[in-house]
């Protein structure tokens, strides 16, 4: 059996591409008066609003004219037609659309990879509109007899509706859905490797975190009291750790995006080459602090988190509590927003 691998957002369905103009020349549309930027960073995160408020048209459009299409489309494109669509709403983050649309899909193709991608981006415009019974549910009834040649989606769909649950505070019903993943899959010989570390976690959830010590790469000592009322992402992580690398710019845009809100992060790197990880720094510079001691896995903090593997996360709300262990298949974005938003409804 192949090894897990769980893709995260949209699950492969997001296949946008761009096609170039060839054969004809294209004349640049006229620049208009250049806007004056303090730094290069403040230049790069203005055209990059630009570039993505244009990309929202662009697919609002898109969208649209596959709408009109839909009604007059040959039976033969009507779910490729779908499928694009499914496409557009996930990029625009239209939930009540995808939801619409994919229960129209799933009606002409119940089975297989793509039905079960399908299934994944439903499942989570339903979590990301407080309906996770409902796609609980759905999934417990479609899983029913898993679809062999679908499996690791089947799986992979599971495991979206576990993290739901868990960052929910369901802990009870989640350690009670990972049996219930461990027997449906029994067949999968790594099943406990992948399941195993996840389920080990749960005993995190509702703790105080504990404290960290050390100091940061400025010298500047660090203290988790510091963050008192704020929500703080604890991401434990190293130069030459891949997936770590692979996470940064998805970490990077939720830092931007909730920052001003009361979102942090602290980074501690378990690099034992300082050398390295001020090398790294300096060519991507990240907009939080880290702290090193050069004593990797021997670290302090390691320790106290019983960090055996990286990259290691745990989310801390605003009590200072660990409410999520781990990268949620959908990223952090969803926790993070819920948890600001619960904590700004508190009296």
């Amino acid at each position: 059996m192949k090894r897990f691998v769980n893709t995260g957002v949209l699950v492969g369905i997001l296949l946008a591409s761009a096609v170039p103009l060839m054969g004809q020349a294209v004349n640049p549309p006229s620049a208009t008066a250049p806007t004056t930027f303090i730094s290069l960073s403040e230049l790069q995160q203005h055209f990059a609003e630009k570039v993505k408020k244009a990309r929202l048209a662009i697919e609002a459009e898109r969208l649209a004219a596959l709408d009109a299409f839909l009604k007059k489309a040959p039976a033969a494109e009507k779910q490729a037609t779908l499928l694009a669509m499914i496409e557009s709403a996930a990029i625009l983050e239209q939930a009540d659309r995808m939801i619409a649309l994919s229960e129209e899909y799933l009606k002409g193709t119940p089975n297989g990879v793509e039905a079960w991608n399908v299934r994944q981006v439903r499942y989570m415009a339903l979590i990301n509109s407080d309906r996770l019974n409902d796609a609980k549910a759905e999934w417990e009834k479609a899983a029913a007899k898993v679809d062999m040649d679908a499996w690791q989606q089947v799986f992979d769909a599971g495991v979206l509706i576990a993290d739901a649950m868990q960052e929910a505070g369901r802990v009870e019903e989640v350690k009670e859905f990972y049996k219930k993943l461990r027997d449906k899959f029994s067949f999968v010989s790594n099943i406990s490797e992948v399941l195993g570390p996840r389920e080990a976690a749960l005993k995190w959830l509702g703790k105080p975190a504990p404290a960290l010590e050390g100091a940061d790469t400025q010298g500047k000592s660090l203290d988790l009291a510091q963050y008192k009322g704020k929500v703080v992402l604890i991401d434990f992580w190293a130069t030459w750790c891949q997936p770590c690398i692979v996470a940064m710019p998805g970490l990077i845009e939720t830092y931007k995006t909730y920052n001003k809100s009361g979102f942090e992060i602290i980074g501690i790197s378990l690099d034992q080459d300082k050398d390295a990880l001020a090398r790294f720094l300096k060519s991507q510079p990240l907009p939080w602090r880290i702290v090193s001691d050069g004593k990797g896995w021997l670290s302090p903090n390691a320790r106290k988190y019983e960090v055996s593997g990286i990259p290691a996360t745990f989310l801390v709300d605003r009590d200072g509590k660990i409410a999520v262990v781990g990268t949620p298949t959908r990223g952090f974005d969803a926790v993070v927003k819920r948890l600001l938003q619960t904590s700004d409804k508190k009296p």
